[in-house]
């Protein structure tokens, strides 16, 4: 399976400010390094991060 991730899933893993939100992202974040899905973040929600 293969996840879109958007700005809002990365920032709210990054900071950790919502935890509801963070908890979503951290459990899509732990299955794709354990391997049982694939994430792909677009150049635009990198870009979204950092301005």
């Amino acid at each position: 399976m293969i996840y879109y991730i958007d700005t809002n899933a990365v920032l709210r893993y990054l900071f950790k400010n919502n935890i509801e939100q963070f908890n979503t992202a951290n459990l899509i974040f732990e299955k794709a390094r354990e391997g049982d899905l694939y994430i792909v973040v677009l150049e635009s929600v990198l870009v979204d991060c950092i301005c």
